[in-house]
């Protein structure tokens, strides 16, 4: 951090494991799971989220803003899911980039802006659903637990801010 320039850059790791998770069982399906929801849960998981923020921001002058990139994993592991095997949770955002700007242009007028970009959320996926009696429900055959993601998500946000001065 630099006080007379106003810049400064921050790297940070993270670590974290979870422990007694709860999750949703896959294919449950009766007439009265509305009623009892808590037979589709399974408790016990375990889990892990890992990654790297890398910060720098610009605090002086007309021009101020500020970077912020994040690579992560999030995953998750239960003996009645995906064969025991870790899988990625549903928030895995592998990247996640933010920046977010402001410009003074004279003394009533701030304009601003924030935009983001990630990775697209996990996401669960059937690639076939087997009906073997037609009187009866079916199932859905996955390969693999949030297997597969959703597109990139990006969006920009703009601002402008008047202010006037009072005597």
């Amino acid at each position: 951090k630099n006080e007379k320039t106003g810049y400064s850059l921050e790297i940070e790791a993270f670590y974290k494991t979870m422990k007694n998770l709860v999750e949703y069982r896959t294919n449950y399906l009766s007439q009265y799971s509305y009623f009892n929801w808590e037979n589709s849960l399974i408790s016990g998981g375990l889990g892990q989220a890992y990654g790297l923020e890398l910060s720098g921001e610009k605090t002086k002058g007309i021009f101020t803003g500020n970077l912020n990139y994040t690579l992560s994993w999030n995953n998750r592991k239960f003996t009645e899911l995906n064969n025991g095997k870790w899988f990625p949770f549903i928030f895995d955002r592998r990247h996640v980039l933010n920046i977010t700007g402001a410009i003074k242009v004279n003394d009533s007028w701030k304009l601003s802006f924030l935009w983001t970009i990630s990775s697209g959320h996990r996401i669960n996926f059937p690639v076939a659903y087997i009906n073997p009696n037609p009187y009866a429900y079916g199932y859905y055959v996955y390969d693999g637990l949030n297997s597969r993601k959703l597109p990139v998500y990006h969006r920009l946000d703009l601002g402008a801010e008047w202010q006037k001065k009072r005597k």
